[in-house]
């Protein structure tokens, strides 16, 4: 799914009960996303996700991935986050911490 460049400020946790699991990769890169905690509520959302981009949003000049203590994404592979366009394996990265 690509939400690229739709001046997306916020992501609402669903209801309880919906999900959308068949979803793995999206992309909200470019967006207006300032807090790690918008992006949190992504989990609940889309379950299976295996990849995220999330570069080009103000998030990246505030709070640290590291200062969340959960790991809300289980099965997430890549997390793109540089404005370089690489994607990164973050299982492989011995110095990664879960957001």
């Amino acid at each position: 799914m690509v939400l690229t460049a739709n001046l997306i400020e916020t992501i609402p946790f669903p209801a309880p009960d919906v999900s959308l699991p068949r979803i793995q990769y999206i992309s909200l890169a470019d967006n207006r996303i300032s807090t790690w905690s918008a992006v949190d509520s992504l989990s609940r959302w889309f379950p299976s996700l295996k990849t995220l981009t999330i570069s080009g949003n103000p998030l990246l000049k505030g709070e640290s991935l590291s200062s969340n203590s959960h790991d809300p994404f289980p099965n997430l592979r890549y997390l793109e986050i540089i404005n370089s366009g690489k994607m990164r394996d973050l299982l492989s990265q011995p110095e990664f911490h879960p957001l």
